[in-house]
């Protein structure tokens, strides 16, 4: 047992195998009276978390084969999925095999419900990944299990609560939790549970028994009523009542490396960016058009498609779509034909960007992608005679090149020693990003306040950025600035919708 920073106490009817660690400035307690040997075993360290370092929680894949909805239904059977999938919804009232025979699944979920007899299992050699955008709860006899050789890798960003009341329930699974709560109250879990920012864990079952280590290092972990740990545990600080912590090797496959281990070698992604000249834009148009409402809504992530049709937008105006024509690719399945975006989803299946059939155009997308359908639409690539170093990017990113890319040219930027990859971008940052790459800046004209969006004020920082993105300018200057052109707005219908 690890306590890397907090106390550690025990209550009566208490088993524990191997030594307690925890921090010279904390204490262990255990009950008045006690015969126990536990403090023969506690041994006072100047620095515990040698031994805890972070442990990755794997960022979802993009995946394009996007499904709003899907529910098994609860009749007799089963069904199969044997292709990477991204749900809004998913409800399993049967028994859903993962056909991992052929490879590596990955599943995201945005909610996920199992009600009936609902089971995720896998069937085949590969590993079955589950990404659960949301809360993971689970109660009676449902499970997310692989099996003794291969088990189900479980990332959850919102709170876990397995409840589950049978003594029948074995879940072979690893859980990676973000900083949500975590309660395994559940039978049998051959796995590990993994979280390097939750801090609450919780184990209060006379059946709750997990086969491996829980790595829980902010967590205050609290394990009472009979339950059951065989393997190692790692916490901020413990409180252990009537329960058990047995060290068993067979379980502790959960790998926790010295600080002073080397890194293992970082191999860089290849680049894709399609081959041919960057293409400079001449955009004297508006290509921000906001809500029907009035509003712009800057600070609200931009979605897939928004991102895709102000890019859409600058090179089909300027007569730069390398040859793209509506109908030139196979249509995406899952977007309707009269769909504002359909074309310059299109576009960015024409040029690389996506190479699926499927597409959540309603995604959110990471600075990353961004970087990837802007250098794909431009050709930008990045420029061998700079450097770049950004303590959250690496070269096996793959997002790199693109990013590294649009920062060479000094379109996208970081802040404090961080570009964030992997955060979302809001509508203000790409317009800010946007305006740089075709040169919409201080030599602009500023529209009148009166025609601001109804949620801007004036004092944001991005102000000047949404305004000058809304508005067409004269492509000559007039005492050293472009005025604005009332006619250079066109309707979103001539370009959008053809």
């Amino acid at each position: 047992i690890y306590s890397a920073n907090g106390n550690a106490t025990f209550g009566w009817g208490c088993s524990v195998s191997g030594n307690i660690y925890i921090n010279s400035n904390n204490v262990f307690t255990i009950p008045n009276l006690s015969n126990y040997d536990f403090a023969s075993r506690v041994l006072k360290l100047d620095q515990t978390n040698f031994e805890a370092p972070e442990i990755p929680f794997l960022t979802p894949p993009m995946i394009d084969n996007y499904v709003n909805s899907y529910d098994t239904g609860d009749e007799e059977g089963t069904v199969t999925v044997s292709q990477n999938t991204h749900y809004g919804s998913l409800s399993v009232g049967k028994t859903l095999i993962a056909d991992v025979s052929a490879g590596d699944i990955y599943i995201i979920t945005d909610s996920i419900s199992l009600y009936a007899g609902g089971e995720i299992i896998t069937n085949g050699n590969g590993t079955l990944y589950v990404f659960i955008n949301g809360d993971f709860d689970l109660s009676g006899s449902f499970r997310i299990s692989g099996n003794e050789n291969k088990k189900v890798l479980i990332f959850v960003s919102g709170n876990v609560n397995i409840v589950n009341n049978s003594e029948n329930v074995k879940m072979y699974a690893d859980i990676y939790v973000g900083d949500g709560n975590i309660r395994v109250n559940t039978t049998e879990l051959y796995g590990n549970v993994v979280s390097n920012s939750s801090t609450f864990f919780e184990m209060k079952s006379s059946i709750s028994t997990i086969y491996g280590t829980v790595y829980v290092p902010c967590a205050a972990a609290s394990i009472s009523n009979s339950g059951k740990i065989q393997g190692r545990l790692f916490a901020d600080s413990l409180n252990l009542n009537s329960s058990e912590i047995a060290y068993d090797e067979s379980y502790t496959d959960l790998v926790i490396p010295n600080i002073e281990d080397e890194d293992p070698p970082i191999i860089p992604t290849e680049m894709d960016i399609p081959d041919g000249e960057s293409l400079l834009i001449n955009f004297p148009y508006a290509y921000l058009y906001g809500n029907d409402d009035g509003t712009v809504t800057a600070t609200n992530s931009i979605k897939r498609e928004e991102a895709v049709a102000l890019i859409y937008r600058l090179l089909k105006q300027d007569n730069k779509l390398g040859g793209f024509e509506v109908g030139t690719v196979e249509p995406f399945e899952n977007v309707e034909s009269n769909r504002w975006s359909k074309s310059a989803l299109e576009f960015a299946k024409y040029i690389g960007v996506y190479r699926k059939n499927y597409i959540s155009v309603q995604g959110n997308v990471t600075k990353g992608e961004v970087a990837k359908i802007v250098t794909f639409a431009l050709r930008i690539k990045p420029d061998d005679t700079k450097t770049i170093s950004f303590s959250d990017l690496q070269i096996n990113n793959p997002y790199y090149h693109y990013i590294k890319a649009l920062v060479d040219i000094g379109v996208l930027e970081g802040y404090d020693n961080l570009i964030e990859p992997d955060k979302d971008m809001t509508r203000a940052e790409f317009v800010t990003m946007i305006n740089r790459l075709i040169g919409r800046g201080k030599y602009h004209e500023l529209p009148d306040n009166s025609l601001a969006y109804t949620d801007l004020d004036g004092t944001e920082w991005y102000y000047e950025a949404i305004m000058k993105a809304s508005f067409g300018y004269f492509q000559t200057q007039q005492d050293g600035i472009y005025l604005i052109n009332p006619n250079g707005k066109p309707d979103r219908s001539l370009i959008d919708y053809n």
